[in-house]
């Protein structure tokens, strides 16, 4: 098996009454890319808000392949860095 290197992270940040998606580097949200939002109502109701987490690994996973010609492999959840929270901004 290779070895995998992180080159970014999918961040996903509650953000008042919007749900933000971001492509960020490891550890910082500094240069992060705004790729979705979605209205913290309509990420509520069943299934929406795992439906947008999909989405935005679809984005990353695109626009990775377009630039090294690889699809990330993703691994399980983490949990933002208490750093990078900033509640519901």
């Amino acid at each position: 098996m290779k070895d995998h290197k992180q080159i970014g992270r999918l961040a996903i940040r509650d953000e008042g009454e919007w749900i933000n998606a971001y492509y960020a580097m490891p550890g910082t949200m500094d240069g992060s890319i705004l790729l979705a939002s979605l209205r913290r109502t309509a990420a509520d109701r069943p299934g929406v808000f795992d439906a947008f987490k999909d989405l935005g690994r679809t984005i990353v996973g695109e626009i990775l392949f377009e630039e090294i010609g690889a699809r990330p492999a993703w691994g399980g959840e983490d949990r933002a860095p208490e750093h990078e929270r900033a509640g519901k901004a």
